[in-house]
């Protein structure tokens, strides 16, 4: 998921990380494994325990809010991706109506209830930091969906592209213009989420993500870490 909001601010509620006893550790790392855990639960499925919110000092309006604008920075990456939007016209994702752009975002919710990923227990490290390791079997549907693309053999695509045979953009109004988009955006969007009950997964991969305390007493998940689980966890390649 391409998602923007990945470095989570957690204020610190247990301790300070240097200097504890076992006891005092074992309590650090187990709230940096469900804050990772918690992370990964609630941007990717909508899903917050009490407890996570609890260690984020979140409300569950305001997690929901957050999950919500994830799946539409998910949405509009695949608006571009799939040259639903041109961003050398310099459309906007907002150009987009708010049903089709609830559509999209649907879509992604579906897709993403299948997300597969185990989360280890942190363990602390010297210089004050903490490593989840977290295994993510990669979703294919995207991979599926650009072979279907590229096959030439989804028939809603080529009924669109027949229809559209021989008429320029250009010459276009700009409701007319809009009219395709949208119909060429569903037509998309009706293509992937058939394709979600045969989705499969790929190799699974691995990924360190680090927890490190600032000096401000916050707890601040690496977004290089965060980058790369993201672009695990569904396969656009």
């Amino acid at each position: 998921m391409k998602r923007v909001l990945a470095g989570v601010l957690v204020p610190v509620m247990v301790m300070a990380v240097g200097g504890c006893s076992m006891l005092t550790d074992m309590v650090g790392t187990s709230r940096i494994t469900k804050l990772v855990q918690g992370n990964i639960d609630a941007i990717y499925k909508g899903i917050y325990s009490p407890e996570y919110l609890d260690i984020v000092n979140d409300t569950e309006e305001q997690a929901e809010q957050d999950y919500r604008d994830a799946l539409d920075v998910e949405a509009e990456y695949f608006a571009y991706y799939w040259g639903i939007l041109d961003a050398d016209l310099e459309e906007q994702y907002e150009d987009l109506d708010a049903d089709f752009r609830a559509e999209l975002a649907q879509m992604y919710q579906e897709i993403y209830r299948h997300a597969r990923y185990t989360v280890n227990d942190a363990v602390a490290q010297k210089d004050g930091s903490y490593t989840v390791q977290v295994y993510i079997e990669p979703m294919d549907i995207m991979e599926q969906a650009y072979e279907l693309y590229d096959s030439g053999e989804y028939e809603p695509l080529n009924d669109f592209w027949n229809k559209y045979a021989g008429i320029s953009l250009a010459d276009m109004s700009e409701d007319d213009y809009w009219a395709y988009t949208h119909e060429y955006g569903r037509v998309l969007v009706k293509m992937v989420t058939d394709l979600i009950p045969n989705m499969g997964y790929l190799e699974q991969k691995s990924q360190a993500i680090q927890v490190q305390e600032g000096s401000d007493g916050i707890l601040r998940i690496n977004e290089d870490d965060w980058s790369i689980f993201d672009d695990y966890i569904l396969s656009y390649s």
